[in-house]
């Protein structure tokens, strides 16, 4: 008498982890999230699920501040009319001025510490 064959199972159910991953690698955080929603509802136990709701979580945002300089194209200005002078040396610009010069970006630091310029100058280091 002919017996019936077992064919093992294949399509075995991934786990939420694994569908949490395949997820995230196709850059679908949207669908990442609802699985691990599904996962928390469902009381799942898999050990990394914490680690997937911490990176998963949405963004915080700790604080902000008003740009205090945000055009500076008088000082971009500044650069390219008289940038080649200053080769190889750190220069603050303040709007259309040069405030200071030094090769050594400590030495031009305490320069900017005795001008007490006015506002934030644009410091750069010329190549």
């Amino acid at each position: 008498m002919p017996r019936a064959v077992r064919i093992p199972q294949t399509d075995a159910i991934p786990s939420y982890v694994d569908r949490i991953r395949e997820h995230v690698e196709r850059e679908e955080v949207g669908a990442a999230r609802r699985v691990l929603a599904e996962a928390l509802r469902e009381g799942s136990t898999e050990p990394s699920l914490a680690n997937w709701e911490r990176l998963l979580a949405p963004g915080k945002v700790l604080g902000f501040s008003p740009a205090l300089d945000s055009d500076r194209s008088a000082e971009f200005g500044w650069l390219a009319e008289h940038g080649k002078k200053y080769r190889r040396e750190w220069v603050a610009v303040l709007g259309p001025e040069m405030l200071a010069h030094s090769k050594s970006y400590a030495e031009l630091r305490a320069e900017l510490d005795k001008l007490k310029p006015a506002g934030p100058p644009f410091v750069h280091f010329i190549e």
